[in-house]
């Protein structure tokens, strides 16, 4: 039977409706909460919403990355006007 049907798609796109945007550490808990109810409601599986979760974790990390890169920067300017 594998040889006459193709393989069922190991990966199934999902469209998430109003899925918030997340911008920063307060927005990510609404983000987790939304992804929670599309769990809890059957929208996405364990594993997607596993890895919808680690998507936002990473891109949680390039938001504090680039939040610590700024302050960085102003106090060092601070610093150089004082000096």
């Amino acid at each position: 039977l594998s040889r006459i049907l193709p393989p069922p798609p190991k990966e199934i796109a999902v469209k998430l409706e109003g899925m918030p945007e997340c911008r920063d550490v307060e927005s990510s808990v609404d983000l987790s909460s939304y992804l929670l109810k599309k769990l809890a409601d059957g929208s996405l599986t364990p594993s997607q919403a596993s890895l919808m979760s680690g998507i936002i974790e990473k891109h949680l990390k390039c938001l504090q990355i680039n939040d610590l890169e700024k302050r960085l920067t102003d106090i060092e300017e601070k610093l150089d006007e004082k000096q």
